[in-house]
């Protein structure tokens, strides 16, 4: 076997030969010398290992003690098999210190039925390079901020809804409806949020029937699920539209009723007569608020909040008032204007039978139950009012409380003589413009130089409830009340 006499040992004259003694072929010189019997046999370097296949690791067993198996395709990448026969992808990284130098660790990051061989190659890789770029898989994580929380999304939201100018109303139910997504994300980054996740959320909410007789597809559950999802989408439409967020998880979420489209139930005059007679069952509160629905053409949330000081009985009216004055006490209508309601005798008499009768019971509200606040469910009053009606002329098709409103449009509409179209709108507080601002073709812009004093309007206003609540008396008592409608209208 070859070998080399050092340069210190060199043959001396009347020295005795020296040892022969063969270096280890390793990196570092021999330090001393060794027996001359003590002759090491040079390292045997391994073979480069292999790379494995799917089919060798299918055969992996489990042993009496863990074992390891290298694949030759990364450096330092391993599969750990488990006395159990669980089968492990491991990595050794060498972590860069910020001082200089380096540690050793090795990091088991998945099984083998969670990642496939390719897919555990490329995440060794990437551990090693974040490894020699100082980066420690096994250190704990530091919560990273959100730069912009759902909280802080909707806050923008509603402050672009204010300057943009929507009523108090509106931002009030902008409002109810962010409460729930504030309560479940909140402090969620606004990036994160997932399709998946506002599936499940609108699911859930659509699950929580607060009745149990509110008939599919029309109960306040799907409704308000409906309403909280269009919520979502405007508001990110509008943080992806002003780049706050970098995607729209709701834009392509379904509603779980289709979109409503424009109602057009109208009450014949058989179902005014049996509506009027089931109001008659029902008695105090929400008997007397359908009546007034029909007779002033108002919403049922605008009769259900009526005041005692809003009526005056000598003029005849009823002022439900801006939210913007004092003295209103909250905003229950829609744009905001004060809408004066020229009463009508009938309308009159009911509200004097209120006022005189028994069923006086709070000197604010009109329609309350416990003297502490209004009326604010009439949903289950309106389903007992249509078994009755079906009692008395039988099935006929579903019609909700709005559409009391919508009927005496429709009737004020077919009284002789005809109430002008736009007169039946200011009755309904519509915000419109007057058949002259109309023939004369204004602009949009034009038209918000022109101030509508609808009280120019009283006089036609007032005939047209007037006519409408004698229509109702007649045929509600048995007369003749198509003498009140044009030609055809009889029907």
């Amino acid at each position: 076997m070859p070998s080399r006499i050092t340069d210190q040992h060199a043959a001396m004259p009347g020295d005795e030969e020296p040892p022969i003694i063969l270096q280890r072929l390793t990196d570092n010189p021999p330090s001393a010398y060794d027996d001359a019997s003590a002759v090491v046999a040079p390292k045997v370097k391994r073979p480069p290992a292999r790379r494995l296949t799917q089919q060798e690791i299918n055969g992996l067993r489990g042993r009496e003690t863990e074992y390891k198996v290298r694949d030759g395709a990364v450096p330092g990448f391993y599969i750990v098999v488990s006395p159990r026969g669980t089968l492990s992808w491991m990595v050794m990284l060498s972590i860069r210190k910020p001082g200089g130098g380096s540690q050793q660790r090795s990091v088991t990051f998945a099984r083998t039925d969670e990642m496939t061989l390719a897919q555990a190659r490329r995440e060794a890789e990437r551990l090693k390079i974040a490894a020699r770029q100082g980066i420690d898989p096994k250190a704990p994580k530091t919560p990273v901020k959100p730069q912009l929380t759902v909280r802080g999304l909707i806050d923008r939201y509603l402050e672009q809804r204010i300057d943009l100018g929507r009523s108090a109303g509106t931002l009030r139910q902008y409002r109810a409806l962010a409460t729930s997504i504030i309560s479940k994300w909140g402090d969620r980054d606004a990036n994160s949020l997932t399709k998946d996740e506002i599936n499940e959320f609108i699911w859930a909410i659509s699950r929580k029937r607060q009745r149990a007789y509110s008939p599919a597809p029309d109960s306040r559950p799907l409704a308000h699920s409906d309403n909280t999802l269009s919520f979502l989408k405007a508001l990110y439409k509008e943080g992806y539209g002003r780049s706050w967020v970098k995607h729209n998880p709701a834009l392509q979420v379904p509603r779980l009723l289709q979109k409503p489209g424009k109602r057009h139930r109208v009450l014949t005059r058989e179902e005014l007569i049996s509506v009027w007679a089931g109001c008659e069952t029902l008695g105090y509160p929400c008997g007397p608020m359908f009546q007034l629905s029909l007779l002033s053409s108002a919403r049922m949330g605008e009769v259900a909040k009526m005041e005692w000081r809003e009526i005056d009985f000598a003029a005849a009216t009823w002022v439900l008032p801006d939210s913007t004055i004092p003295a209103a006490t909250e905003e229950r209508l829609k744009n905001d204007s004060t809408h004066v309601v020229y009463l009508s005798p009938q309308a009159l008499a009911i509200l004097r039978k209120l006022r005189d009768g028994p069923d006086y019971v709070d000197e604010r509200w009109v329609f309350t139950i416990n003297s502490r606040k209004p009326v604010g469910d009439w949903q289950g009053a309106s389903v007992r009012l249509r078994e009755l009606m079906e009692k008395d002329i039988g099935p006929t098709p579903r019609w909700l409380p709005h559409d009391l409103r919508r009927s005496s449009a429709a009737w004020m509409r077919r009284l002789h003589p005809r109430v002008d179209r736009w007169v039946i709108e200011l009755c309904l507080n519509h915000s419109v413009m007057t058949s002259e601002h109309r023939h004369l073709q204004l602009s949009d812009v034009a038209d918000t130089y022109i101030i509508e004093e609808q009280e120019d309007y009283a006089a036609e206003k007032k005939d047209a409830w007037k006519r409408l609540g004698a229509f109702i008396d007649d045929l509600v008592h048995g007369r003749d009340a198509a003498r009140h409608l044009t030609s055809g209208q009889a029907a």
